[in-house]
């Protein structure tokens, strides 16, 4: 098992505080940047509103995690009704699939080659992803709400 944990964390899976490594964090950003883009096309081929595209991509990037979340009882604390992934409580998830998918379909609006829109959706997912985690973005919590007024 000690060996396993160091081989995670000399790849750069896992961080030396248990968390995910910089390999595991820029895999799982592109991953949802590319899964965003694919969903939001593959809705424009059965010829959906612009709308239901960004909310096809949407879920395609993120379900798969939300169900790894919900299984695994991840964020932990026994909180197996809360994937992170729609509410993330380290940094945007679902949030930066919706800006790829949305960029996608606005380059697509642009009448871009597909080239581009899919480098567009992809390129905007994984900087908002990049920027937030960099500088600490993130949606309010229900921690950080004062319902007291």
């Amino acid at each position: 098992m000690c060996i396993r944990d160091s081989a995670r964390r000399s790849m750069g899976l896992k961080s030396s505080q248990g968390d995910e490594g910089p390999l595991m964090w820029w895999g799982d950003a592109l991953g949802v940047g590319a899964f965003a883009v694919i969903g939001a096309m593959n809705a424009c081929r059965m010829g959906v509103s612009r709308a239901l595209a960004v909310l096809c991509g949407v879920s395609t990037a993120t379900f798969g995690g939300l169900t790894r979340d919900i299984v695994c009882g991840l964020p932990g604390n026994g909180s197996l009704s809360r994937g992170r992934i729609l509410h993330s409580n380290k940094d945007l998830y679902a949030s930066t699939a919706a800006v790829g998918a949305g960029m996608y379909m606005a380059a697509r609006q642009l009448c871009l080659p597909v080239s581009v829109r899919i480098l567009a959706g992809m390129t905007a997912a994984i900087g908002l992803r990049w920027t937030a985690s960099k500088y600490q973005l993130g949606l309010p919590s229900w921690d950080q709400m004062d319902w007291r007024g």
